[in-house]
């Protein structure tokens, strides 16, 4: 049973606001199309073992994505946690395509692909830090005496997967999406049926109430300023920043498309890149709008909440405004 969905990733839809509002020219345009790439296809990893964990079906297993607690000054994150009634299992997925060497002496995972090899951290690590997290968390919090399991989840089934005696962490928590189902019974049999002392509910209600939805600060990380960032309405036929409005439509200068509604993108880009608060004169100036009334009423059929009075009014976005809008784009 999902008891939190896997919603778009923040980083994802900031990545691709700032990619359409960046100037072409810029320096680095094409490191944030590289990270974009990369992040996409994480994200699909972690989509692709959807199919398996369907088959967790009843109440037994709570599904929870993307949970993001802060704590002890700082902050960790999960891809998904399974919750059972004895124990917690935590799946961070790898997203690899190739050949994957887990190596135990450098505690690093090589990748062979295409005839090149390449080096990352080892998830083995990062997976056994958030159970540790977690752990401490809980604790902290009166949970106690629940086993939590620490798996690394690759979504390719084509991916090959090596390691050697001396690293028999990676035998035991390492395992293709296909395998979930039955590595989790593994760990589960052995388990007593100690009494915790609190219950399956009490976690999950407390894992809910300590998520924090994790922003990011898009322009700050790749140093981008406002100067960067173009301005206008975009076409969703040409995607070209060209949109005019024309009586009560815009209208592409470049394809001649129209939309009635094509403000709304640019309302979320604006959220994404600069704030979720914006006033008539900025919304004007985001989108090339000359009319303060026709801006006005752009806003006000909008939806969005208003705070003052005359000039000083400035209107509320919020991430509700744009559930069609927040998906991932190819």
């Amino acid at each position: 049973m999902i008891v939190k969905e896997r919603g778009t990733p923040i980083r994802i839809l900031k990545l691709q606001a700032l990619l359409r509002r960046l100037r072409k020219n810029h320096p680095k345009r094409k490191q944030i199309q590289e990270d974009l790439s990369k992040c996409i296809a994480g994200y699909r990893g972690e989509h692709s073992i959807d199919y398996y964990l369907q088959q967790l079906s009843g109440e037994k297993y709570s599904i929870l994505h993307n949970i993001h607690i802060p704590f002890n000054q700082n902050s960790f994150q999960i891809d998904t946690l399974i919750i059972t009634n004895q124990c917690i299992f935590i799946l961070e997925v790898k997203n690899f395509s190739g050949t994957l060497i887990f190596d135990q002496t450098f505690k690093q995972l090589l990748r062979i692909w295409q005839g090149n090899e390449e080096c990352f951290p080892d998830p083995i690590l990062q997976v056994d830090r958030q159970k540790n997290s977690l752990l401490q968390f809980l604790r902290s919090k009166g949970i106690l005496k629940w086993s939590v399991f620490p798996m690394v989840v690759i979504s390719n089934p084509a991916t090959a997967i090596k390691t050697n005696k001396e690293y028999p962490e990676a035998e035991k928590q390492v395992v293709h999406a296909g395998g979930i189902l039955s590595k989790l019974k593994e760990l589960e049999l052995p388990l007593s049926r100690d009494e915790k002392s609190s219950s399956k509910k009490q976690v999950i209600d407390l894992l809910l109430n300590s998520h924090v939805e994790k922003d990011f600060d898009v322009m700050g990380y790749y140093k981008v300023s406002d100067l960067d960032i173009m301005c206008g309405v975009e076409c969703s036929k040409c995607n070209t920043l060209t949109m005019e409005r024309k009586r009560k439509a815009w209208v592409c200068t470049r394809c001649r498309n129209r939309a009635k509604e094509a403000h709304g993108l640019a309302l979320m880009d604006y959220y994404l890149l600069k704030s979720n608060r914006i006033t008539n004169r900025q919304f004007r100036e985001f989108t090339g709008l000359i009319s303060v009334s026709a801006a006005s009423k752009l806003l006000i059929n909008s939806s969005l909440r208003k705070e003052g009075v005359t000039k000083g009014r400035s209107y509320l976005i919020d991430s509700s405004h744009f559930k069609n809008e927040m998906k991932i784009k190819s």
